[in-house]
């Protein structure tokens, strides 16, 4: 499995960011490669939601279910993901009060590419990516939510 992780503040209550981390609609504006996400039957968050969705990684095109794990409310949410190209994740976004105005946010990702020489290929094509595509997806979360939130 690859690995990544980044982690950031900013002046803002956990409160705020994890509502806004966890809100689908908002995803495509911070998600690194997102470029659309639904829900997949009547659950939109909380742990059992589904979503499909499409994205683009370097020159690899993606598209995927997943399905929200793990669901602390104001604290942490993990989603397991599947892509049509065979890769696996499992990704977090967690926030973490460091007093009553500023929020610690980590955002951790681990994924797994499928075997075979499709599956090396694949790996060797988007690994390189994945490390500053979570730095840009964590940066990018903290900007939007010093805009809207």
């Amino acid at each position: 499995m690859t690995m990544v992780f980044a982690s950031g503040t900013l002046e803002l209550p956990a409160e705020a960011v994890f509502d806004y981390a966890v809100d689908y609609r908002r995803m495509p504006e911070w998600v690194f490669g997102l470029r659309t996400i639904t829900p997949i039957g009547e659950l939109s968050d909380g742990v059992g939601a589904e979503f499909r969705g499409t994205g683009k990684i370097g020159p690899i095109a993606m598209t995927g279910t997943s399905r929200i794990t793990e669901w602390e409310p104001c604290r942490r949410i993990t989603e397991a993901l599947v892509t049509n190209n065979g890769i696996v994740a499992l990704a977090a976004v967690a926030t973490t009060p460091m007093g009553s105005a500023v929020t610690r946010v980590d955002i951790t990702a681990d994924y797994k590419f499928p075997g075979g020489l499709a599956g090396k290929v694949l790996q060797r094509a988007i690994e390189p990516l994945l490390g500053s595509g979570i730095r840009h997806t964590e940066r990018a979360l903290r900007r939007q939510c010093l805009r809207t939130c």
